[in-house]
């Protein structure tokens, strides 16, 4: 493995983390915006001003997400191939949210909103999926412990993802942090998963499917 392949995959750990940090702090500065209420999708709202350096913060989480996905699915064995290659999904779907916003609360709803809805659900179904794989693969790799992990933020992604929808769509006062919980399990799972494979000599931990 070369140094900027390990690079790439240590990126999935500062990828959460940076995910993470610019939220926090976005949703702290921004005047009228409630993080418990309101979307992480709202950061960036159309007519928003003032949000470049949160743009290029979720640019960047999802460019170095690419980058992670890109080496392991390069690098993995056939087993882990479809996780990484779900994940290129997710990030080009994050990725493709720049230019197409979200609409404000209020304003009539617009083609580029309309686009957005369509890139997040892509990213929503995404995320699923390659938790639900990287739980197979590492059953498949004897690797109990952290098949239950995965499955564990499954349920935690599923779960609160679907009470999300339902409260953003009912405008429960409290959507914006049910939406975090949904997305605060992707962000776990994908740091611990990048972790264990930045961690070894090669891609797929002792035990994986080469």
């Amino acid at each position: 493995m070369s140094r900027l392949e390990h690079l790439a995959l240590w990126g999935g750990i500062a990828a959460p983390l940076l995910y993470v940090v610019t939220v926090l702090a976005a949703g702290a500065v921004l005047p009228g915006y409630d993080p418990v209420a309101d979307p992480i999708s709202a950061l960036t709202a159309a007519g928003r001003p003032s949000i470049r350096w949160i743009e290029a913060g979720f640019g960047l989480y999802n460019l170095l997400l690419a980058a992670f996905a890109g080496v392991g699915w390069s690098l993995a064995g056939r087993n882990w191939r479809p996780v990484f290659a779900t994940l290129m999904v997710t990030a080009g779907a994050g990725l493709l949210m720049w230019p197409f916003a979200m609409d404000m609360r209020g304003v009539p709803i617009s083609a580029h909103g309309v686009v957005h809805l369509g890139l997040a659900a892509v990213a929503s179904i995404s995320t699923i999926v390659a938790v639900l794989l990287s739980a197979i693969a590492w059953r498949r790799a004897g690797d109990r412990r952290m098949a239950r992990f995965c499955a564990l933020c499954l349920l935690v992604i599923t779960l609160s993802g679907a009470v999300a929808g339902v409260a953003t769509a009912t405008g429960w006062p409290i959507a914006g942090l049910l939406e975090r919980l949904t997305i605060g399990g992707f962000m776990l799972w994908l740091a611990v998963t990048a972790a264990r494979f930045a961690g070894t000599s090669k891609l797929a931990p002792t035990g994986a499917s080469h």
